[in-house]
């Protein structure tokens, strides 16, 4: 329990400093593998791999329906427009609250959290221009 939680604090620490997940997920797994006492490369081809291929396998549709749910709203210009309403009730200086009411709007409108993350990111970008 002890290399969970040594891998997780790892994870966080690292992903707050900026490192990309591709890099760091992978790093903590082996960090938890090796405070086991268990074999980092068996435990990379074996658990870790599964079950990486199995959530990507299971979520692909979505992450794919989203990137291009979100290029869509950048290439339309509905990322802009719904930047300008934002600014326009809350006012220039606040990009980062109009993030959050733009996100919120996305989710309780019914859009899946993972096509809002994806969808999000153009309309941030409006925002903080």
């Amino acid at each position: 329990m002890l290399s969970i939680l040594i891998g997780l604090v790892m994870l966080m620490a690292l992903a707050y400093l900026g490192w990309s997940i591709i890099w760091v997920a992978p790093l903590a797994a082996g960090v938890v593998a090796l405070l086991s006492g268990l074999d980092v490369y068996e435990t990379y081809t074996g658990p870790y791999m599964e079950g990486l291929v199995d959530f990507v396998k299971s979520w692909f549709p979505i992450f794919l329906l989203g990137a291009v749910f979100g290029k869509l709203m950048e290439k339309t210009g509905a990322a802009r427009s719904v930047a300008k309403k934002v600014t326009q009730l809350i006012g220039e200086k606040r990009a980062i609250l109009g993030v959050l009411i733009a996100a919120a709007l996305l989710t309780y409108g019914g859009v899946s959290l993972f096509v809002v993350v994806f969808a999000l990111y153009p309309i941030a970008l409006e925002l903080f221009r």
